[in-house]
């Protein structure tokens, strides 16, 4: 085919029009690198995790014993929780969750021949209109405390980590629901810092030390902070007896690995407290394995009530 002659005017015009032409190309490549550099900074709303979901995920994470996974995530979701009260970003919607997992399913079929896409099962919760708080229990008839010895002393801790009860599909994300979800993570960090250096504490490694009692010091924190907005706020709690116990139990063997026995006695003081008065209350309409729990935390402090004197001499 015969190509059309071209004057010196219209080449030049042409590699005019080229570098004009590489010259946007190369303006729009900066500016999607930009774009993209500047959305690497911006919280990415519909990736963000809701955070009853994350919360008792981890709770599970807590249970199986990661607790430096658990630290990392309950961490995250806490500042996660704050610019989405800041309003900095947002909580991806039921819809948009389930969007963004379907995505993710044809990405990863996109590459494989003759795979068959299942349809997403995925059922969105009922609408509520309040969220319910309760420690993990599990089927089995395994223990609720972590008993162990430490330079001699028996340690005995409340390993349940909280869960969120009830559909968060509706609920507005208002400052009192983060406030509340933020305690239950708190708390959730705190147990997890614990567990994490009784982890190092048996260990056979004894350079660990140092590494739990920085582990120690931020859980007794954790415990305080969490222990100060659960009475700030009216947070429905399944068992409210028991989380009392939990804090004030946990909290004695911090203080007591520390060797503050003056402090460790007065929470286990506050502990048999609240258990007095739960008994003489009247209220024994709990559950067998909440009663089982009253029972393993009145152990805890049996020394207070009966001197360790006397049951020796009884042995």
């Amino acid at each position: 085919m015969a190509t059309l002659a071209r004057t010196p005017h219209q080449v030049m015009l042409a590699s005019e029009d080229f570098r004009t032409l590489s010259s946007c190309s190369d303006v729009d490549s900066e500016r999607r690198q930009n774009n993209n550099r500047k959305s690497a900074l911006v919280p990415r709303a519909n990736a963000m995790m809701h955070p009853v979901i994350e919360i008792n995920r981890l709770s599970n994470k807590i249970v199986d014993g990661d607790y430096e996974s658990a630290i990392l995530s309950l961490t995250r979701t806490l500042k996660n929780i704050k610019l989405v009260l800041s309003g900095d970003a947002k909580i991806a919607t039921p819809e948009e969750s389930k969007s963004s997992q379907q995505d993710d399913k044809l990405r990863s079929l996109h590459s494989m021949e003759g795979c068959d896409s299942k349809d997403d099962d995925t059922t969105i919760p009922s609408r509520s209109n309040s969220f319910k708080y309760d420690f993990y229990h599990s089927s089995s008839r395994s223990s609720s405390f972590l008993k162990t010895t430490i330079a001699g002393r028996t340690i005995s801790i409340f390993k349940n980590p909280l869960i969120v009860e009830g559909d968060y599909v509706g609920i507005p994300f208002d400052q009192k629901l983060c406030e509340e979800l933020s305690c239950v993570a708190i708390y959730n960090l705190a147990l997890s810092h614990q567990l994490k250096a009784m982890s190092l504490l048996t260990s056979v490694d004894k350079r660990e030390t140092s590494n739990a009692r920085a582990c120690l010091r931020k859980a007794m924190s954790l415990y305080e902070y969490s222990h100060q907005i659960f009475n700030s706020l009216s947070i429905h709690v399944q068992v409210p007896e028991l989380r009392f116990m939990a804090i004030a139990c946990n909290l004695a063997q911090i203080h007591q690995l520390f060797n503050d026995l003056e402090k460790a006695k007065r929470c286990n003081e506050y502990l048999l407290s609240v258990l007095m008065y739960t008994i003489d209350g009247g209220k024994s309409n709990f559950s067998p394995r909440v009663q089982e729990e009253f029972e393993q935390f009145l152990k805890t402090v049996q020394h207070l009530v009966i001197p360790e004197d006397y049951t020796a001499a009884a042995a």
